[in-house]
């Protein structure tokens, strides 16, 4: 699975668990490890052709805590 495949490249950048101190103005503060070498390396994978042919209406099961950072906010379906 692509997804699962990304995180483990990203690491710590794509982990939507962590939450940040209180302090940001519009939101808290978030440090990260990034491991720049990683990201550059896996190009291939991270910057490859989405697996939709046209954008998904509804936000996938398997990418949806992702898409929500874990349901910490209130997803409503937008239709165009």
């Amino acid at each position: 699975m692509i997804a699962l495949t990304i995180r483990q490249i990203c690491g710590d950048l794509c982990d939507t668990r962590r939450t940040g101190d209180a302090g940001g103005k519009y939101f808290p503060h978030l440090k990260k490890s990034v491991d720049c070498k990683a990201l550059f390396e896996h190009y291939d994978v991270l910057d490859r052709k989405s697996e939709y042919a046209v954008p998904p209406k509804t936000i996938p099961k398997y990418l949806y805590d992702d898409f929500t950072y874990q349901v910490s906010f209130l997803y409503t379906s937008i239709r165009l």
